[in-house]
């Protein structure tokens, strides 16, 4: 198992493209003199994803009043941060197609996605400290890497799935086993590629490390790192989707001290979650 990052990071032309304007949305969200109605502008040139957009707005997981038919209308409900956050996440959950020869549920990948999503929103809600949408897209697309593997190496991308089943490990522990590439180092380097905020990469490369080697980072990128961490722990231990993670969890209630939440909120937390999971399947839909 020779294969080495520097030689995956060089098919990375392999991979298929985001949108071009996925790619200026996330430009815009780095630039803060970027305006609602830009972005608005923006999305008319993309039809599709315009569709798709106005779809979720409309799902119950936000309950716009009477709805919403123009990407402008939700603006005004959804917010900047919202609104981009939702183009990128829809975005790269559109690049990546199933393989008939590879035995793996999409379904079930995003269904595991999704609940990270949803948990981490939630938990940025209560932590008081973070931004709920940007949490919700670091949750959506914490296992990206595992989607480059799979599309570059689909044979070594089996492989290390039955391995994990097999001997009830983690993804990420038969990756150390088998010398390669990590999904956390091929999902920063994508969405490096793709020019999304810094903090999502951060989140995707550190949602498997323990809080001590968190320590350098500035505070609020930390604790999104740890939300991220805690929500991926969480819907494995309650099998929340699957994404190839056969290691049962790990998840104790003294880990949510470290984003500012104390153990008597988690029975309203785990409701609220179970509640927004119930509203989120447009996002599958959709």
């Amino acid at each position: 198992m020779s294969t080495s990052l520097k030689e995956m990071l060089a098919r990375f032309t392999d991979l298929p493209t985001l949108p071009i304007v996925a790619t200026q949305v996330s430009e815009m969200i780095n630039d803060p003199h970027a305006s609602s109605e830009e972005i608005a502008d923006l999305l008319k040139k993309d039809q599709s994803l315009t569709a798709k957009i106005l779809k979720l707005a409309n799902s119950s997981y936000y309950s716009i009043p009477g709805g919403v038919t123009d990407i402008h209308k939700a603006l005004t409900y959804l917010g900047f941060n919202t609104l981009s956050q939702l183009v990128l996440s829809v975005s790269v959950v559109g690049l990546f197609k199933e393989k008939g020869e590879v035995k793996f549920s999409f379904s079930d990948f995003w269904k595991h996605a999704l609940g990270v999503a949803v948990t981490a929103e939630v938990l940025a809600k209560h932590s008081g400290k973070l931004k709920p949408e940007v949490a919700f897209t670091c949750g959506l697309l914490h296992d990206v890497g595992k989607l480059v593997l799979y599309t570059l190496e689909p044979g070594l991308f089996s492989q290390t799935v039955a391995q994990a089943k097999e001997q009830s490990l983690s993804f990420i522990e038969v990756e150390k086993a088998m010398d390669l590439p990590t999904h956390v180092e091929l999902g920063e380097a994508a969405v490096k590629l793709w020019k999304f905020p810094n903090v999502i990469g951060l989140a995707i490369k550190h949602h498997h490390d323990e809080y001590k080697s968190l320590a350098q980072l500035p505070e609020s990128h930390r604790m999104m790192c740890q939300v991220v961490w805690i929500s991926n722990q969480y819907c494995v231990t309650q099998k929340i989707g699957n994404s190839a993670d056969y290691s049962g969890g790990t998840l104790e209630p003294f880990m949510y001290n470290k984003i500012g939440i104390n153990t008597e909120q988690l029975p309203d937390i785990s409701d609220e979650i179970r509640v927004s999971l119930d509203k989120a399947g447009a996002f599958l839909n959709a």
